[in-house]
């Protein structure tokens, strides 16, 4: 916890335009509202690393099942496939449609 609480400080610190920067700013702009749709290898592997919503999740988890408070979660999803630009965009308008959010990619 006090690495990721680190590592959150350095990225945020640095307000540069880094692909640690903005899947760390990316993951803290979603709400249960949104979805997150993550195309390429690099990028899903930039988010699962920086993405700071793994920093307090047992903590949150654990006083939103205290209080019986119902869950929402961010519907994520990726597509590490050679298909192209071509689909990319086929998968994220397919996941936009089917899962009825507003999808970021």
């Amino acid at each position: 916890m006090q690495i990721a609480r680190e590592m959150s400080f350095q990225i945020s610190a640095e307000s540069s335009l880094t692909e640690p920067y903005v899947a760390h700013m990316l993951s803290k702009a979603l709400t249960s509202k949104s979805a997150l749709f993550i195309g390429n290898s690099m990028p899903i592997r930039d988010v699962d690393m920086y993405g700071c919503s793994s920093e307090n999740s047992s903590h949150v988890v654990d006083m939103m099942l205290s209080a019986e408070l119902p869950c929402q979660w961010i519907q994520v999803t990726g597509n590490r496939g050679a298909s192209g630009i071509d689909g990319l965009l086929s998968s994220a308008t397919g996941f936009a449609v089917g899962c009825k959010k507003r999808v970021r990619f």
